[in-house]
């Protein structure tokens, strides 16, 4: 996947963890959510954001950086979407 352990420590940082989720839901692997990927990833999180919200750019596709704003809006590390396995890495949650 790529992740840079920014701390070497084995861990990795947030934007580390927001990039592997954005992954996830990039079905097509192009590196951007369309409105069908973007849809499963609110649906998975259980938020009811518009497309438009996200799309600051407008350019119609959902970048990493316009990704990382819904993690914002999720509730301060209590929703599942950091009870993932993957989350004990993420040093950023453990100070």
């Amino acid at each position: 996947m790529g992740f840079t352990d920014t701390l070497n420590d084995g861990s990795w940082s947030m934007d580390d963890y927001y990039k592997h989720v954005f992954e996830e839901f990039d079905a097509n692997k192009n590196g951007e959510l369309d409105s069908k990927e973007l849809e499963a990833a609110l649906t998975k999180l259980g938020k009811k954001v518009s497309f438009a919200d996200l799309d600051t750019d407008g350019d119609g596709k959902i970048s990493l950086e316009e990704f990382k704003m819904l993690a914002l809006m999720v509730e301060t590390h209590n929703h599942s979407i950091y009870k993932q396995p993957l989350m004990s890495k993420c040093a950023d949650l453990m100070e």
